[in-house]
């Protein structure tokens, strides 16, 4: 390749070498004398009022290196940038350098007129018609009528992709309206206004029985009004005769306030065995851009079926009318890079509540039982890149009631009751076993999972999941601890119709041949 003198030069003086000069050009060279090596000698950052703690941070142009002009360039627009985001959108910078010294050197001073702060007028969210200003500006942090004063446009990318009312959210900026008015914009991009998922199961025959399809459907709506508030419904349909049906709203900003409320109803039948209907309400406000933290309030009442009255071989029934109120906290952390098809992040939630519980009398049991209950709930995904497009993830789930058995306050021996313990099992809990079909006071799992990207949020899976339940002595029948493998293969692929997620899910005891197939569609309204 051809080299001409200028960028013989050029190149030299990127080197360091300022005052190189070109002697002769033959057709096999060009002959030079580099001279000195020029380098940085002293680079001084002065500005009129402000402290300049931190502003050349990643700066290339630094004392010992040589001047590079395009990489002063960019340190001078790196630094315009950070100066707008500390609330001086019309800093002047006034470079100025000069060779001095022997050997010779550059002394650089770069100064800083700021002049005064301004204040954010408006924020505007630009590809997202769906949401007010109002709520673009809530959702980003941003005070309005006030400077910004060192949020950085990654801290408000990630608090506005935190409210969960866009597909995207890109790198902020800041213009001017026409009127002069200073304003951040945030690109986003908009996902439906709704969804509604299905996911289909189909439970092999098994004891003499026919083969079961089962399933849930769920419908949301996502920021109706332009408030970022969303709306779901929900309904279960598992083995035999149970079903679940629930329903919830919440709002990230009541009365205008930085404050999440939440409410959701949870109904749930089981056949003839017994009805149980949940209450729950949370009022939250978010402690940074992956934190949240809620107080919740729930109640709880089950009341038995005929099957459920029955009495048991410890002269109980099965399952015993109650009722029960629950205080408790909970914490949220997600910092993952994408919501639906993470490469890497963390993800963990808690919930710990503690509740009085009362369980009505009986005929066998004529006095009431009133006693304390804990309740624990725990969730944690992890992901990390791997190699090329393989992507590892890995998990842990966990249920616990403290005191489902125990010793009341009048030293009455507690027993469990097959109402109040948690199912456990299937598609969304630990795959490769039937739909709520494990039974327990302490449920949990360990998971991985080896995802092989096929782009967008499309991947394809294997995963291994080991479950384990305890339950208690239930029913005069001795208490029990269980531990549970299962494993399988999946895909999640982005269609025309919406999200596809599609998993063939088996355990030890089950030939491969009988494996549990669930199918979920999300469909975007």
């Amino acid at each position: 390749m051809a080299v001409d003198a200028p960028d013989a030069q050029d190149v030299l003086a990127r080197q360091g070498y300022a005052f190189a000069r070109v002697d002769s050009i033959t057709p096999e060279a060009i002959h030079v004398t580099p001279g000195p090596r020029v380098l940085v000698r002293s680079l001084a950052l002065i500005a009129d009022s402000i402290s300049t703690d931190g502003l050349q941070t990643g700066w290339a142009t630094r004392e010992g290196a040589p001047l590079a002009p395009e990489a002063l360039a960019a340190d001078l627009e790196r630094l315009a940038e950070a100066l707008r985001w500390r609330g001086y959108a019309d800093a002047r910078i006034e470079p100025l350098a000069g060779v001095a010294g022997t050997p010779p050197g550059y002394e650089v001073t770069i100064r800083v007129r700021e002049g005064r702060r301004e204040p954010i007028g408006r924020v505007a969210i630009t590809g997202g018609s769906r949401v007010t200003d109002r709520f673009a500006a809530r959702a980003s942090g941003v005070r309005l009528g006030a400077p910004l004063d060192g949020i950085t446009p990654e801290a408000v990318r990630r608090s506005v992709r935190a409210s969960g009312a866009f597909a995207a959210v890109g790198q902020p900026t800041l213009a001017r309206d026409a009127d002069g008015t200073l304003v951040l914009q945030i690109p986003v991009e908009s996902g439906p206004p709704g969804r509604a998922d299905v996911v289909l199961g189909y439970l092999p025959p098994a004891a003499g029985q026919s083969g079961q399809v089962v399933g849930s459907g769920r419908v949301e709506l996502l920021g109706p009004f332009g408030g970022g508030r969303a709306l779901s419904l929900s309904l279960d349909r598992n083995p035999g005769l149970a079903s679940r049906f629930s329903a919830s709203a919440r709002d990230p900003f009541v009365f205008g306030l930085p404050l999440a409320a939440a409410v959701a109803f949870e109904g749930e039948s089981r056949d003839s065995t017994y009805n149980r209907q949940r209450l729950r309400g949370e009022v939250g406000a978010r402690l940074g851009a992956s934190v949240r933290a809620a107080l919740t309030l729930a109640g709880e009442s089950v009341q038995p079926g005929r099957a459920g009255a029955r009495i048991g071989l410890d002269g109980l029934p099965r399952v015993r009318r109650s009722s029960a109120g629950f205080v408790g906290v909970a914490l949220r952390y997600d910092d993952t890079d994408a919501p639906l098809a993470p490469r890497r992040g963390l993800q963990i939630a808690t919930l710990v509540e503690q509740g009085v519980r009362t369980r009505g009398a009986a005929p066998e049991a004529p006095t009431p039982t009133r006693f304390s209950q804990q309740r624990l709930d725990v969730s944690a995904r992890g992901y990390l890149p791997l190699a090329g497009r393989l992507v590892g993830a890995a998990g842990a789930d966990a249920q616990l009631i403290l005191n489902a058995r125990g010793l009341d306050s009048g030293g009455g021996l507690i027993g469990a009751d097959e109402g109040e313990l948690i199912r456990y099992g299937g598609a969304t809990s630990l795959r490769g076993y039937d739909e709520d079909a494990l039974l327990g006071d302490a449920v949990g799992r360990l998971l991985a999972e080896a995802r092989f990207l096929l782009g967008g949020d499309a991947f394809a899976f294997a995963f291994g999941d080991l479950g384990v339940v305890r339950r208690p002595p239930l029913a005069g029948e001795p208490g029990e601890t269980r531990v549970l493998p299962g494993y399988g293969l999946g895909a999640q692929l982005d269609t025309g119709l919406g999200l596809v997620r599609l998993t063939y899910a088996l355990n030890p005891d089950l030939p491969a041949a009988r494996g549990k197939v669930h199918i979920g569609l999300g469909v975007g309204l």
